[in-house]
């Protein structure tokens, strides 16, 4: 039955990994907080004890305006614990874009992260009786206005505990889960509304083709507002996992290094950057030091194409490889934080050159694609199918075809309940039962999905946005 809900599938793996540690956190350089799995339950327990003492009912609308952070994920787990709706709101959004949201999702209560995203909010919240928790402890607080070590205080975790477990146990999977705002490039963003049953299609996914579990570590430094890092975060908390939160994403290279993550997701930037670092390095490098580099280079990708082939990798061939791993590749599997279960990358092309580069290096990257309205995952490389230079196969129970004017159309439990209070650009993003994406594509001989433009008016960056 927790298979069905967010709540009660993620408070069955938090029940089983009691011990382990789920969220880390560096506050000052060289200050971890860590929470274990059982410190996560209890202090996302008290937070829906403070939903319910507020009057916060089942399927209300609970706001979370922050930077990456372990209050995020509780705020979020205490929301699905008692039948409500998420709705995120990206941390670096203007008062004007967090105000619409606000407006239209009809928010009872909002998280702040700090005291900027606080007086962003804090005017529209004080006229339309929206209540605010600061995670911050800001001084001076305006009247309605509470920080997350005051809400915390009162009630304790023992109240509630009845309306809290008859709400988790009515949950249902065709529940709304969150409601995520898209980019307004084009006009108002939209909300795209995924239940439950959504993301659950997104876990057995997953589990299908990748291994993941108690020993895996990951950075959490993709926005928690984008639906990629959260349903890859959820997925990490059910497996048991420790994700650890980066409140800075520019800093992600540094962390890779001290985290040293064994699989995590992120966008093509990340990877373009570290590539583009290598090469510029190499190029001021003496020859002897260039041909050595590509030399292992070649070797890596002899040895791991061979492998990914089935062949036996003969001794010559490994000989040379042990050489070229420790004079080259060991340093490049290095930079990105040492030996790796798998990463991802989504939300924009990822060149097939960088991906032959890691690959070479020992490290797979699969790519994949999709986007919001589809929880995210539509296609993705996996360890055991990938393509360089294409975006995947259709993840498990889901349907791809190419529609009128090479659109990519998709189909399967992954796609959204629709827009929130959009019914009529709902209606006009399907054609026949099939979401439209607005990206152009082909399927290639072998199944695997390329993308090969866009048909709306949008460009996505490399960083996804």
């Amino acid at each position: 039955m927790e298979r069905d809900h967010l709540g009660r599938f993620l408070k069955a793996s938090l029940d089983k990994h009691q011990q382990r540690i789920a969220m880390r956190v560096e506050w000052e350089r060289g200050r971890w907080t860590e929470y274990t799995y059982s410190q996560f339950w209890t202090l996302s327990q008290k937070v829906a004890s403070g939903l319910v003492e507020w009057g916060v009912n089942a399927l209300d609308k609970v706001g979370i305006f922050s930077q990456n952070r372990p209050e995020w994920a509780m705020v979020d787990l205490a929301a699905l614990s008692v039948r409500c709706v998420s709705v995120p709101v990206y941390a670096t959004n203007t008062q004007a874009q967090a105000e619409y949201i606000m407006k239209d999702a009809g928010l009872k209560v909002i998280f702040v992260g700090d005291e900027p995203q606080l007086e962003k909010v804090a005017g529209y919240a004080q006229a339309n009786g929206i209540k605010v928790v600061v995670f911050d402890n800001v001084s001076d607080l305006p009247a309605g206005v509470f920080t997350f070590t005051q809400f915390l205080a009162e009630p304790g975790a023992s109240q509630h505990d009845e309306e809290r477990g008859q709400r988790l146990a009515a949950g249902e999977m065709d529940d709304l889960a969150t409601i995520i705002y898209t980019s307004g490039t084009t006009g108002d963003p939209k909300g795209v509304m995924l239940t439950h049953s959504n993301y659950m299609h997104q876990f057995r996914a997953i589990e299908k083709d990748f291994d993941v579990g108690p020993e895996d570590r990951s950075v959490c430094f993709l926005p928690l507002s984008h639906s990629f890092e959260r349903a890859w975060s959820y997925y990490l908390f059910i497996c048991g996992g420790t994700n650890t939160y980066l409140p800075d994403p520019k800093k992600v290279v540094e962390y890779l290094a001290i985290v040293k993550p064994t699989a995590m997701v992120s966008v093509p930037r990340l990877y373009e950057k570290i590539y583009g670092t290598i090469r510029a390095r190499l190029e001021n490098a003496p020859p002897h030091r260039r041909l050595l580099f590509q030399w292992a280079i070649g070797r890596g990708l002899e040895y791991q194409y061979a492998k990914k082939a089935g062949q036996t990798v003969g001794r010559w061939l490994k000989f040379r490889h042990a050489i070229a791993d420790r004079l080259v590749l060991r340093k490049l599997r290095n930079v990105l934080g040492g030996e790796k279960n798998f990463l991802s990358s989504g939300g924009a092309a990822l060149a097939a050159e960088i991906e032959e580069f890691f690959f070479a290096a020992g490290v797979l990257v699969c790519q994949g694609f999709g986007l919001t309205e589809t929880s995210p995952v539509a296609t993705a490389n996996t360890p055991r199918e990938f393509k360089f230079g294409t975006v995947g196969k259709p993840v498990a129970e889901v349907e791809i075809k190419i529609g009128e004017g090479d659109e990519v159309l998709i189909k399967g439990p992954n796609v959204m309940k629709g827009y929130y209070n959009k019914p009529e650009a709902t209606e006009e993003s399907f054609i026949d039962g099939w979401f439209r994406s607005g990206d152009q594509g082909r399927i290639d001989a072998d199944g695997y999905l390329v993308i090969t433009g866009r048909i709306k008016d949008l460009i996505i960056t490399s960083q996804g946005k």
